[in-house]
């Protein structure tokens, strides 16, 4: 299993929107490891969990979107068809998940999703002068939103916009003039609407305007360099970091830090927005990390050198780091396994959430060697 390509991705959301997979897997039911308890799912792509109330939601492709509560009885919302969130937003009072579907070529208007994963509840609204926009996301705080755009019907002249949404829904920032608008190719833009997999976000900055991190994508013999540029309202482009492998941007942020792990090397760095100039810094650790979530200092890394990429062998840990330095200290919590390979985050949660990890366990007896999938929700 490889994590997807940026142009993978694109041509995925696109396919996808609302409608999902016209033809069901084969039938299979999957253990979920949770801190409250196992979940049994036929549909193993968690599309949001949420620590603060207990609860977790899988997106099926039948449309099926089963809601499982811890302390409560569970649930189901038959038509959803939905496996991935474009929005997440998790408050003491509400936790909602947002679903963007671009424009059809029949003139059927984008639309968007809004589904109550405590009521059960499912809403659809249609989103007037959005046909040129092709995904969009609202980041953890739910006050920036970024919009993928292109040329209709060639799908070229991409764009990503980055719009203000405090105060206002998204039906009227999507339609407003944006506080920023930054040309890219169709690489760069695939990122948008994806909490997980995303190299591209937006927050308010100090100055109250909306501040882009967008990763360019530059092809180069063998591969690529992913460069990552920090976009403001009142100054030209800033060059953050660079690597020749994929680059990830954490979704979650608190205030005006977020976090990135560099996929060739597998650092991790914070990264301080609340200065004139940026601040970054890389976590000394010995290990390949595969998330962190700056909300809590909470991550998940293959610790020691491993191999490169994913595909590093264990131990695979979860990692808790001191919030209070600026060179945080980042020690192993729980061992999640010994022998793990394959490792990758999935779902979206929202901050303080914990993470979502799919990885498999080797065990090598004399006889033979056992692959076995497993599935955890830890915080």
């Amino acid at each position: 299993m490889r994590t997807p390509s940026p142009l993978a991705i694109a041509a995925f959301s696109i396919a996808l929107g609302l409608t999902g997979c016209a033809k069901s897997e084969p039938a299979y039911e999957a253990n979920v490891q949770t801190p409250l308890g196992v979940v049994k799912t036929k549909c193993p792509a968690p599309l949001a969990y949420s620590k603060r109330h207990g609860l977790i939601a899988f997106g099926c492709d039948d449309g099926r979107l089963p809601i499982f509560h811890f302390g409560s009885p569970d649930s189901l919302i038959s038509e959803a068809f939905l496996l991935d969130a474009a929005a997440i937003e998790d408050s003491e009072s509400s936790l909602n998940v947002g679903g963007f579907r671009s424009a059809g070529s029949d003139g059927r208007p984008a639309s968007l999703m809004s589904i109550n994963l405590l009521a059960g509840t499912v809403s659809v609204e249609e989103l007037e002068g959005a046909g040129d926009v092709d995904a969009i996301e609202v980041n953890s705080a739910g006050d920036c939103l970024l919009a993928a755009r292109s040329d209709r019907p060639q799908h070229d002249g991409y764009r990503i916009t980055a719009h203000d949404l405090r105060g206002r829904p998204v039906r009227d920032a999507i339609n407003l003039p944006p506080d920023l608008q930054i040309d890219v190719t169709g690489n760069e833009a695939s990122s948008i609407g994806h909490l997980t997999l995303g190299f591209t976000r937006c927050l308010i900055g100090p100055n109250g305007r909306p501040v882009v991190l967008l990763t360019r994508i530059q092809p180069v013999p063998g591969g690529a360099a992913y460069t990552l540029e920090l976009h403001t309202t009142d100054a030209e482009p800033l060059r953050i970091h660079q690597t020749k492998a994929d680059l990830r941007v954490s979704s979650r942020h608190a205030g005006y830090r977020l976090a990135l792990i560099d996929g060739e090397t597998g650092r991790l760095g914070l990264l301080d927005l609340s200065e004139h100039t940026p601040l970054l810094t890389w976590v000394k650790f010995e290990g390949r990390w595969l998330h962190y979530d700056p909300f809590d200092g909470t991550g998940v890394a293959f610790r020691g050198s491993g191999a490169p990429g994913a595909a590093g062998r264990g131990p695979l840990v979860f990692v808790r780091c001191n919030l209070g330095q600026v060179e945080p200290v980042c020690r192993d919590g729980e061992v999640v396994s010994q022998s793990a390979v394959e490792a990758y985050v999935s779902g979206a949660g929202g901050p303080g959430s914990g993470v979502f990890i799919n990885y498999t366990e080797v065990s090598v007896s004399p006889q033979s060697t056992r692959y076995t999938p497993r599935l955890r929700w830890l915080f």
